[in-house]
This record gives structure tokens, sequence and C-alpha cells, in this order.
């Protein structure tokens, strides 16, 4: 490849740059909305088993929790 080719191709490659950047910024917009559901839903159901087996329950879960945590 020569130095003229090799040219077109960095300008080749910086236009598909600029034109898939929208397109990352959507996606990266898309992840986060998808975090926070996934974070919204935990809370849920931690609020739903909270309700259903009681706070001993979420007590002796957050510990099992902190022991594996601590074994890793």
């Amino acid at each position: 490849m020569n130095r003229c080719q090799m040219k077109s191709e960095i300008g080749a490659l910086k236009a598909a740059l600029v034109a898939a950047r929208p397109e990352v910024a959507w996606v990266r917009a898309q992840r986060s909305d998808h975090q926070a559901l996934i974070a919204h839903l935990q809370l849920q159901i931690e609020k739903l088993n909270r309700d259903r087996y009681g706070p001993r329950s979420e007590r002796i879960r957050l510990l099992d929790q902190r022991i594996s945590g601590s074994a890793d």
C-alpha cells in the first residue's frame, strides 16, 4: 500500500468513526437505561422477599453475602 492509498484509507476510517459516534452514544444510553431498570427490578425483588419472608430472612441473606464475599 503506497502513501496515497494509506491517506485515503485513514480518511475513510475517520469518516466511519464520525458516522458511528451517534450510534455509540445511543447504545451507551440504552445500556444506562437497562442498568437503571435492572437496579429497580432488583430493589423490587428485595422488597417482595422482605414482605414474603420478613426482615430476619434478609439479615441472614446479608450475612451469607458477607461471608461469601470475604471468602473470595
